[in-house]
């Protein structure tokens, strides 16, 4: 009991909020609401809070080498366990794109560094890069700032509008939304509410900001989306700020007192939904034809079940443990 429980709390919610950024991705591809409304703007800040908070849980102890190589190692442990766990469903996309086993390999290594072996994944090799990145720099604050503020600019400018590198970087390096370009700089601003936390509580109108900033967020999402329907947004200014006040307030209150079960639970939920997904999708292949509405309602219902239930077990089996 105890520690941050206002975080853990925080993180269940961001973890259904991802899932169903997934679930409108799946199943509301072509529907306008869902793609300006939810995936390209409230959704947005699911992932991006999850890095400010990784990096305030990091740096509320002295981070030394040996510490941040436990870390790294906890999450490459994290990574490879649930990539075994999507490798059914990585082969069923390089077979259904019958991709030439040649390149299967090549393609496979270079998503799994550069970023994610499966599309939920990339959170993970992204961390690492950030965490490693703000520890280089982690004694010149006004540096690291500068540094990861305009790698996150450059970020978000090629996410969101349309600013491309040369196609070479596309193709040796995939895509920008990733720890240099945007998780660096929202794990530097977790590690400065880590240094700088108490000040936070002296703060009054935390409230009247994160109203001001969703607004902002919807704002922006929406005028992104008129300008390219068909963009997925994954950050943008905006979602940087709710999601900088979000977990800054969050941080500022008292902090509430909950299990361990439910930081595992927004482990699982993020993690194993998008197999929940697929399946759920596959029912149309023998002929049980759903609507999006009752796919969704299916695919959070078995999700948040499911995640219990392996909670259940984690004492009778161990194994379990290397997965949250």
């Amino acid at each position: 009991m105890g520690g941050y429980g206002n975080l853990d709390i925080l993180k269940l919610a961001l973890a259904i909020l991802v899932m169903i950024r997934h679930i409108g991705q799946n199943f509301f591809r072509d529907n306008i609401f869902w793609r300006v409304y939810i995936i390209n703007t409230i959704s947005t800040i699911g992932v991006t809070s999850f890095f400010i908070i990784s990096g305030f849980l990091l740096y509320k102890k002295t981070v030394t080498k040996e510490r941040l190589r436990k870390q790294v190692f906890r999450i490459l442990k994290l990574y490879g366990c649930w990539t075994i766990v999507y490798f059914p469903l990585i082969i069923y996309e390089y077979l259904k794109h019958r991709v030439d086993i040649s390149h299967i390999v090549v393609d496979f290594a270079q998503k799994a560094i550069f970023d994610g072996t499966y599309y939920h994944l990339w959170y993970l090799p992204s961390l690492i890069v950030a965490m490693c990145i703000v520890y280089v720099m982690k004694n010149r604050r006004l540096v690291l700032m500068l540094v990861t503020s305009g790698l996150m600019i450059i970020g978000i400018l090629t996410n969101a509008y349309g600013l491309r590198f040369p196609q070479m970087y596309y193709t040796i390096f995939l895509t920008t939304r990733n720890g240099l370009f945007m998780g660096s700089f929202l794990v530097a601003i977790g590690k400065c509410f880590a240094d700088y936390g108490d000040n936070l509580r002296k703060f009054k109108h935390f409230k009247l900001v994160l109203l001001i900033a969703i607004i902002s967020l919807y704002s922006e999402g929406v005028l992104v989306s008129k300008y390219d329907s068909q963009i997925i947004i994954d950050m943008t200014f905006s979602t940087v700020m709710v999601a900088v006040i979000l977990v800054g307030f969050m941080i500022s209150r008292v902090q509430m007192k909950v299990s361990k079960t439910v930081r595992n639970a927004s482990t699982l939920i993020y993690f194993m939904h998008p197999w929940i997904i697929f399946l759920v999708a596959l029912l149309e292949h023998f002929g049980i034809v759903l609507n999006a509405s009752i796919k969704s309602s299916i695919t959070v219902f078995v999700s948040i079940y499911l995640t219990f239930t392996v909670l259940k077990m984690l004492n009778k089996f161990k194994i379990i443990n290397k997965f949250v």
